[in-house]
């Protein structure tokens, strides 16, 4: 036949190249191998080899159909089909995706009701510090409140001595007129310098008073240091020699760390003791004040529920009113 001959000198590979056809089916239909072909869609290769060759396959179709007739029963035809499974359109992972979904639906309610019931709490705290009704006023320590009513005390009974002093000399003065009068002009000056005097002895006791604002503290302040590490001066907390203190919750509480030195800010929701590096430059700010400053074993409690706001800088620590804080953020309250 002269089609076979024309492919036989194409060449299988050839062939098998240009129409997509396998070179061993190629063979079979130059073979005239029916029983190969099949089980093989052998009318759909013919197809293919007469449109790219131009070949008359009419003889070759019809010893195939001979064939077929005759061993139909013997050999049942099949034809490769590949059917690729796509996962995404079975019914099985259509349930599969509802199932994720629901479980899904649970896991974002579970979260919410978490949220809840424990997370606004915090968001409670924060609201509170923004919200500071006494935000002007400057928070003082009690001992430094005590020290400086005993200082006021110390001034009145001073001034109290003064004015004894005056009154004493003025009813000297009056007691002994003829002294005055009878003195020269060299003695008329000692009046002036008896004023003068006066007028010393006047300013003598404030003088004293500053020396006790100023002496009298120190001399309680390095009593305290000998005692603990620890020393309050006001509203600032000396912490030299100390690479950390802790702030001990009483209860829950909402604290927030900014660091001065590169603008990071960090928060925590808790109610264990959290420590505070001194070697860096930053202010701090909790929800509520019941809270106790520790600091090397020297325990400082706070009893106020309005927030409490610390600027830690090397050997001290300085509680801070809400403007100096805001002042010290660049405008910002968080």
């Amino acid at each position: 036949m002269n089609e076979i001959s024309s492919l036989q000198e194409i060449g299988l590979n050839e062939i098998a190249r240009k129409t997509h056809i396998e070179a061993e089916y190629v063979g079979y239909i130059i073979d005239r191998n029916y029983k190969k072909l099949a089980r093989l869609n052998a009318k759909g290769f013919i197809k293919i080899l007469e449109r790219e060759y131009n070949i008359n396959f009419k003889e070759w179709l019809e010893e195939y159909e001979q064939f077929m007739s005759k061993y139909k029963d013997e050999i049942p035809q099949k034809s490769i089909n590949i059917f690729p499974k796509i996962i995404a359109y079975t019914s099985g992972h259509k349930i599969s995706t509802w199932k994720l979904l629901i479980l899904a639906t649970i896991l974002i309610i579970v979260v919410f009701f978490i949220w809840f019931f424990e997370g606004h709490k915090s968001i409670s705290n924060i609201s509170i510090i923004f919200e500071d009704k006494n935000r002007s006023v400057s928070y003082t320590n009690t001992a430094a409140v005590e020290e400086a009513e005993r200082n006021i005390n110390i001034i009145k009974s001073s001034n109290a001595t003064v004015n004894l002093q005056d009154s004493i000399t003025k009813e000297k003065v009056k007691q002994q007129p003829e002294q005055i009068i009878n003195s020269t002009i060299i003695q008329a000056d000692i009046p002036k310098a008896e004023k003068i005097d006066e007028n010393k002895s006047k300013e003598q006791p404030k003088e004293e008073v500053e020396k006790i604002e100023i002496e009298t503290i120190p001399q309680k302040i390095t009593t305290k240091i000998n005692q603990n590490k620890s020393t309050v001066l006001g509203s600032k907390y000396i912490t030299t020699g100390l690479n950390e203190v802790q702030i001990n919750p009483r209860r829950k509480v909402w604290i927030g760390i900014i660091n001065l030195e590169n603008n990071k800010k960090r928060y925590i929701d808790t109610d264990k003791p959290l420590s505070i590096n001194l070697n860096q430059k930053q202010i701090i700010v909790t929800g509520h004040g019941n809270i106790n400053l520790d600091i090397d074993g020297d325990i400082i409690k706070f009893d106020n529920l309005n927030p409490k706001r610390f600027l830690v800088e090397k050997d001290k620590i300085t509680l801070i009113s809400y403007d100096e804080f805001v002042s010290l953020n660049k405008g910002k309250s968080w």
